[in-house]
């Protein structure tokens, strides 16, 4: 079966209100330390690793979205280094990710009265929730930061009934209650990978 990704860009995140339950990582333009012309600037979000934070992505889910997606699709791709040096020769980070999906009126095919409400859409496990994926962080040199790594969060079985033309609101947050890993996760590219028609 043929697939495509979405690319999700840090700076496209809609940014929650930054309460109690609703922190906001870090979003900043970071440049390289090399000083050969042109520096290289990267936007990244940097997940704290105390405090659970949220970043959102909204947008249609394209029409070439197949319904049944293949084994362990669809799934979000995560980049990400970690900004501080780690102890021992390993550690773990967690990230976690999830979506609601909106069918809206009038689209063929759909109910009359289809549409959710959009003032109250929530994450929440009746509804899709989420999906949680630990990496292991192996460093050669425990004291290195710096070194890009990746994790795919597995979103089958969180699609809240998802399918092509539905507006979608992809969430991705780093739990840290599964997490040892210390210092913030510095989120450098997000992607939804999926099965098309």
């Amino acid at each position: 079966m043929a697939r495509t990704e979405i690319m999700l860009g840090v700076r496209a995140a809609a940014l929650s209100d930054d309460s109690s339950g609703s922190a906001i990582p870090e979003v900043v333009r970071e440049m390289t330390t090399d000083v050969t012309a042109p520096r290289l600037a990267q936007f990244v979000a940097k997940f704290d690793d105390t405090t659970a934070e949220y970043l959102f992505w909204q947008f249609r889910l394209p029409g070439n979205f197949r319904g049944e997606q293949e084994t362990g699709l669809p799934r979000a791709h995560v980049l990400f280094y970690m900004d501080g040096g780690q102890t021992g020769d390993e550690s773990t980070v967690c990230f976690r990710a999830g979506l609601v999906a909106v069918t809206p009126r009038g689209t063929p095919g759909s109910p009359a009265g289809d549409g959710d409400e959009m003032t109250s859409l929530a994450l929440s496990s009746d509804g899709g929730g989420w999906a949680s994926v630990s990496g292991t962080l192996d460093h050669a040199d425990p004291a290195d930061a710096g070194r890009l790594y990746g994790l795919a969060i597995d979103l089958a079985g969180h699609l809240d009934g998802a399918s092509g033309g539905d507006y979608v609101i992809l969430g991705l947050g780093r739990d840290v209650s599964a997490d040892d890993a210390s210092g913030d996760a510095c989120v450098v590219s997000v992607s939804l990978e999926y099965t098309v028609c």
